[in-house]
């Protein structure tokens, strides 16, 4: 790591975007709803940084620093990159030495953790001396962060004890009155961040790149041909995957039900769900032989008593666009049916035509003989004989 230390104040000449991706988590000092307990707390911020723009290329939100949410910022870094770092730095703690990106890899199977997530993307990896913030340039872009960021969040928190806002302190019931300080929601935390690691911090000149800004460094990168990956192939590789039944409605993933019209021919099978832990509106449904079956996207819930509705125009318009809908997937399905019991008789007829034109086989290549029972037991046999054998040389 000393090729790197000594490059700390040279980036733009040592290092190249893409080069190297710092990562590491931060707590973050404002409220954010927790979108499974409906509680505010502070939640952790999972930034992978790169360090030849000093930009942050992926983030995500979670409620600690676990390997899932790690293994989301990366994805998210290489889409909005567009191809793979070469060398990752990260942070000392167990969620980023998880077997989760370290395991090699050598056969895929759905039923088990993927794991050797780094090995799999050829991405060259290093972590962190413990307790040596100063090795990691992200450390320096979370304090900048705080106070431009963070500490104009109606809920900051504070940087620390001696940091603690007015409204936080006792018997201040004055200050606490002057403004409601409602929590953000995670997605609009997301949207607030995204704007201004682009908008503002992106675009503010840096010591580091010469007077140019983060962004502008970031955005004249030129993805070699070597690091450039499909989002398809990255989907499969890195998003979270849980296996689920397929119901006549659709799949359900968090309370969430999903629906697509492939989804028609697997109903009853088992499918294996790909998702985002950050964007749930849509999920990936691949079946047990790894193949794309769809991309399902979230239901919406429509009033189950059109009248009671408190908004009538608008609950019936959707009512009526949803019945329409299932009416013209009824028909699509009948004619479908209809097509496939044609092609099935068509193709049974052309085994059972054959079989029809064939009169004769080994079996009945002579006429059946007709035994006629006698009515009197006691009748001549010899007379009857020879009266057929005369009867017989007549004919």
């Amino acid at each position: 790591m000393e090729y790197l230390e000594t490059c700390l104040y040279s980036t733009e000449e040592c290092l190249n975007v893409g080069d190297v991706w710092v990562a590491d988590g931060h707590k973050l000092a404002f409220d954010i709803i927790d979108p499974v307990s409906g509680k505010p707390k502070r939640m952790m911020l999972i930034l992978f940084f790169d360090w030849g723009s000093r930009y942050p290329v992926g983030a995500s939100i979670a409620n600690t620093e676990d390997s899932e949410h790690i293994l989301l910022a990366l994805r998210n870094g290489i889409l909005n990159w567009g191809g793979r770092p070469k060398f990752v730095y990260l942070d000392n703690g167990r969620a980023f030495k998880s077997k989760l990106f370290h395991e090699k890899w050598e056969k895929h199977d759905l039923e088990k953790e993927l794991c050797g997530i780094f090995p799999r993307l050829d991405i060259e990896v290093e972590f962190a001396k413990p307790y040596n913030a100063r090795a990691k340039v992200v450390e320096r872009f979370f304090r900048t962060f705080q106070e431009d960021f963070e500490r104009y969040m109606d809920t900051f928190r504070g940087s620390s004890i001696a940091d603690k806002p007015a409204f936080l302190m006792r018997n201040e019931k004055w200050i606490r009155s002057l403004k409601k300080r409602e929590p953000l929601t995670i997605d609009h935390a997301k949207q607030l961040m995204s704007v201004y690691f682009q908008e503002f911090y992106g675009k503010t000149p840096h010591g580091g790149l010469a007077g140019k800004t983060p962004l502008e460094v970031f955005q004249k990168s030129d993805v070699p041909e070597d690091r450039k990956i499909e989002s398809s192939e990255l989907n499969f590789m890195m998003l979270k995957v849980e296996e689920r039944t397929v119901k006549a409605n659709g799949v359900q993933l968090a309370n969430i039900l999903y629906y697509h019209d492939h989804l028609m021919a697997h109903v009853g099978k088992k499918v294996y769900l790909r998702y985002d832990l950050m964007d749930l509106r849509s999920i990936l449904v691949y079946d047990k032989s790894e193949k794309l079956i769809c991309q399902a996207l979230a239901r919406k819930s429509t009033h189950p008593f059109v009248k009671l509705a408190g908004d009538k125009p608008l609950a019936r318009k959707q009512w009526k666009k949803q019945l329409a809908y299932q009416r013209k997937l009824e028909k699509d399905v009948k004619e479908k049916s209809a097509i496939l019991r044609k092609q099935v008789d068509d193709a049974v007829s052309e085994f059972e035509i054959p079989l029809l034109n064939l009169k004769k086989s080994a079996f009945n290549e002579t006429s059946m003989l007709i035994h006629k029972a006698t009515i009197d037991e006691n009748i001549d046999l010899e007379k009857l004989a020879e009266t057929t054998a005369h009867q017989c040389s007549i004919t």
